[in-house]
């Protein structure tokens, strides 16, 4: 929402036909995306409590789709969306868990990836900043399960879509969806990577 969707419009015609599917029975749940929009705008169509899910980008790189941004934290602020969705009765549906493989570790983008044929600063930045959660993977868990369970462990969220490339990587990501969270310890640490901008470690 932004520059080409005004929240009138969401609120207006856009929602008047999606409440007329959901009336015919084609449908049962309508959300609306939080991604890339102008996040003024998206809370004003939130704070409707129109809308069942919204799907936002959220991830232990960044936050802030669920709360302030950290103090020192430099990435792009997504303005808390998730609790203003929250508070009207709106579940987070959420992307960009793994920050598009930055967090499984991977050094580069997937061969099949739209950023291995647009090179991205940010995938860089961001898998580069991924090292520093290394305490995280141990016996058991793997950092992207690790992040799967970050983002798990925020009663906001009622979906976690993951991307794959693999088979096994199914396996892998279904594993964390065993109701088990991140240790208290764990989230402590990367408090204190946000605290330093994931400086620490590096």
């Amino acid at each position: 929402m932004g520059a080409q969707v005004t929240p009138e419009d969401v609120l207006g015609p856009v929602l008047d036909t999606l409440q007329a599917l959901r009336q015919e029975g084609k449908t049962q749940a309508i959300g609306c995306c939080a991604w890339g929009g102008e996040y003024a705008s998206v809370c004003r169509v939130l704070e409707s409590g129109a809308f069942d899910t919204v799907l936002v980008g959220y991830s232990i790189l960044n936050p802030t789709s669920g709360r302030a941004a950290p103090a020192g934290f430099s990435g792009r602020d997504f303005g808390n969306v998730m609790q203003v969705a929250a508070d009207h009765g709106t579940s987070a549906v959420v992307l960009k868990v793994l920050e598009s493989g930055a967090l499984t570790g991977a050094k580069a983008p997937h061969p099949t990836s739209v950023l291995a044929r647009r090179p991205s600063d940010e995938f860089t930045r961001n898998a580069a900043r991924a090292q520093s959660l290394r305490f995280l993977a141990r016996a058991g868990q793997s950092l992207t399960q690790a992040a799967i369970r970050f983002a798990l462990g925020d009663a906001r969220v009622n979906v976690v879509l993951v991307g794959f490339s693999a088979l096994d990587q199914i396996d892998e990501a279904a594993a964390a969806s065993t109701g088990e969270g991140l240790a208290q310890a764990d989230l402590a640490g990367i408090e204190d990577l946000y605290r330093s901008d994931f400086t620490l470690a590096l």
